[in-house]
């Protein structure tokens, strides 16, 4: 028991780390909006609150320098000093990329172009009204709030402030409905079954998503990202290329009260430095613009080089369906009709950026096996070695081989081999913790990244499933198809990912050598 509460505790760390290099990101935008001047009279209140419980984060979950920067932000909210208010902006931004593993960026030149963080009130935490039985409700509130979430039993317990979401099994959902109609907010539905009837009733009841209890809460924070990108560690950002300043203050204002990271563009010749310092999920595009227009443009940014597959929503004045169509083939991915509505445009914005982000996450995954792909499992390794090495934690790699899977094809057929590693793929998928990351590295070789994880706790895992796998034999076009499968453990020393990589090889050889079916450490006698 003490065991599984500390690997959750290790998970929840690992998602808190992911999620800070953006909070910090975040609170520097508001302390260069004070620092300017810009900044409205309760922003240093909102501020000053949400760092105080920013801190407390930190500490509980171990990253004492992040706790003490927010500290010394929270002081400049009370005792401003232009002098010390700079420094700090600046280490707040360096200690993001360092979090993140990238190199310090070097300090831009002014260009005009501005650059904005979300509004003032997205410093609040996020309202979630959790509909569920008292116990579930209670077990999630603490964790959640970890995150930035305020968590009640009714909508009117946040203090007005609309919810974000709604977390509720089928019933509650249903009473919930019948209250309050189109103002619900986002359903995730929580439901006792992992079955299509189950889930096609989540669906008919309008449900986002639907989670399958136990609740994780990292399965619920993915959920509540894939919903509203916005309650994200890393804000949604946006690019406005708009020649009108009364109409681009009026979309970054919108954008900015809903969660995003914005930059605005009125001449769209200077868009390449916003580019570069924002690095935009999604382009706000007007149409009709002088010296170059919002298609020009377009089409220009679609022969560069990191550019070419970026999303764009149009916005136009145009209602001519040639000119329209035109403009959807150049990838745009949607058009707004000025003048254009508030939730119109946050509905276009969030839900292209929300799509986006999946697109990309499934660009991730092994096509025959549904895990993460070689690309995918590498990157998987690199930031854990890198976060292992930041946190000084433990960390495994376990390189996993299908014994004779050669011999198997060449007596049942390719399509029997393949069936063998979707069986392994979905029982390591299953029985792996929901920290790992199980990837397949070509062929008949998976890939195991387990955080949190000593040698002799990688052993005893795998070995498990192994000797389970073993012991079902599986059944293929009525053959029983007698399977076992070798591994190479390794553990993190502080090294680079690729030496990691190389000692599971090694010690997967040595597992071979001796007969198959078994486990071997590296290093181990």
């Amino acid at each position: 028991m003490n065991q599984d509460t500390d690997q959750q505790k290790a998970s929840l760390k690992r998602l808190f780390a992911r999620r800070l290099p953006g909070k910090l990101r975040q609170v520097s935008g508001y302390l260069q909006r004070m620092h300017s001047g810009e900044a409205t009279a309760g922003l240093g209140k909102q501020l000053s609150l949400t760092l105080e419980h920013s801190i407390k984060s930190c500490e509980t979950f171990g990253f004492q320098a992040c706790a003490r920067l927010l500290e010394q932000a929270e002081i400049q909210c009370h005792n401003p000093d232009a002098d010390i208010r700079a420094q700090l902006i600046k280490a707040l931004m360096d200690l993001a990329e360092e979090l993140d593993g990238k190199p310090k960026l070097e300090a831009k030149t002014d260009t005009g172009i501005v650059m904005e963080p979300p509004s003032a009130s997205t410093l609040a935490l996020q309202p979630l009204w959790i509909s569920l039985p008292e116990r579930e409700r209670n077990e999630l509130m603490a964790p959640l709030a970890l995150f930035g979430f305020a968590v009640s039993s009714q909508p009117g317990d946040t203090a007005g402030a609309a919810s974000i979401a709604v977390v509720a099994d089928h019933e509650a959902a249903h009473a919930i409905r019948s209250r309050l109609g189109d103002k619900m907010p986002p359903l995730v539905m929580v439901g006792d079954e992992d079955s299509i009837p189950a889930r096609l009733q989540a669906v008919r009841a309008g449900a986002s998503a639907y989670i399958v209890r136990p609740v994780h809460l990292p399965e619920l924070i993915e959920a509540l990202e894939t919903i509203n990108p916005a309650t994200a560690g890393e804000p949604p950002r946006v690019l406005i290329v708009e020649d009108s300043k009364s109409q681009s203050m009026h979309y970054n204002k919108v954008l900015k009260e809903a969660g995003c990271s914005t930059a605005v563009v009125n001449q769209p010749l200077q868009v390449m430095e916003a580019l570069h310092r924002l690095k935009p999920e999604l382009i706000l595009l007007d149409m009709h613009m002088p010296d170059c227009t919002g298609l020009e443009l377009a089409r220009v940014l679609h022969q560069m080089p990191g550019w070419r597959s970026i999303p764009m929503v149009f916005l136009t004045a145009e209602e001519n369906p040639e000119k329209l169509a035109a403009a959807m083939a150049i990838s745009g991915d949607d058009f707004l009709i000025k003048p254009v509505k508030a939730d119109e445009l946050k509905t276009a914005v969030l839900r292209r950026i929300a799509r986006g982000r999946t697109q990309t996450q499934t660009l991730t995954r092994d096509e025959l096996t549904g895990v993460l792909n070689l690309n995918a499992l590498q990157s998987a390794l690199d930031n854990q070695c890198a976060l292992a090495n930041r946190l000084g934690e433990s960390l495994c790699f376990a390189h996993i081989d299908v014994d004779k899977l050669g011999e198997l094809n060449s007596e049942h057929g390719h399509a029997a081999g393949n069936a063998v590693l979707q069986h392994l793929a979905a029982l390591f998928s299953r029985r792996a913790r929901q920290s790992d990351s199980i990837g397949r590295l070509g062929g008949d070789s998976f890939g195991l990244v387990l955080p949190g994880c000593h040698g002799d706790d990688a052993i005893r895992l795998i070995d498990g499933i192994r000797r389970d796998f073993e012991r079902q034999p599986m059944i293929y076009n009525d053959k029983t198809l007698h399977v076992h499968f070798s591994t190479g453990i390794a553990s993190h020393d502080g090294g680079q990912a690729g030496t990691l990589r190389d000692n599971a090889a090694r010690a997967l050889r040595w597992a071979k050598e001796a007969g198959g079916n078994r486990i071997q450490l590296a290093n181990s006698n």
